[in-house]
């Protein structure tokens, strides 16, 4: 099952030489090798615990750790995106729209996953209450239910719409290995010069 974006991009396995991107918030968190030192910052979106990271991401990586463990650690991954347009869309959605856009090669891709960071968003949305209840499709489930089933589905692959309303899916790259900073989008630099 391919996830494809709404720019009509098809997420790819990513293979060593491809060019990925990444907004300068894309969450990483510990070792990522990147071979041309950037601006790396951690997103704590949903911390709540002194680890840093917040229950979605806790109860992602318990899922991980129990059915998937050949798949890549969410709190060990560098974050990107197969389209540029993708990582932009990332960056609005942060609300930073003043990070740059990052474009990388991969130098040596260790592990690699393609998931929905649609179902983690709507999961989070749904469990905070900013998304309301009959979005979401699978209904009768408990609030632990309902994030092991989405859990499985992230790591699985499937997209976001196969749990909530009019969801587009948003193809994230997890991935470990060695990466080199190609170049940094000059475009957050051309306003107001």
């Amino acid at each position: 099952m391919s996830l494809t974006c709404k720019h009509g991009k098809s997420a790819e396995t990513p293979k060593d030489g491809d060019e990925i991107f990444r907004s300068e918030e894309a969450h990483t968190y510990e070792s990522t090798h990147i071979s041309t030192p950037c601006k790396n910052k951690v997103l704590h979106e949903v911390c709540k615990k002194d680890d840093g990271f917040g229950p979605i991401e806790r109860a992602l990586e318990e899922i991980r750790s129990k059915n998937y463990s050949n798949k890549p650690t969410r709190l060990d991954s560098f974050f990107a995106f197969n389209c540029k347009q993708c990582a932009e869309d990332y960056r609005e959605y942060t609300n930073n729209n003043n990070d740059s856009i990052y474009t990388f090669k991969i130098k040596k891709c260790q592990h690699s996953l393609i998931a929905d960071f649609g179902l983690r968003d709507s999961l989070l949305s749904t469990l905070d209450g900013r998304l309301p209840k009959d979005d979401v499709l699978i209904k009768y489930l408990t609030p632990d239910d309902l994030i092991e089933k989405v859990a499985q589905a992230y790591w699985g692959g499937r997209p976001s719409g196969d749990f909530f309303k009019e969801r587009v899916s948003k193809p994230e790259l997890l991935l470990m290995g060695e990466f080199e900073l190609i170049n940094e989008d000059p475009s957050k630099f051309s306003e107001g010069v």
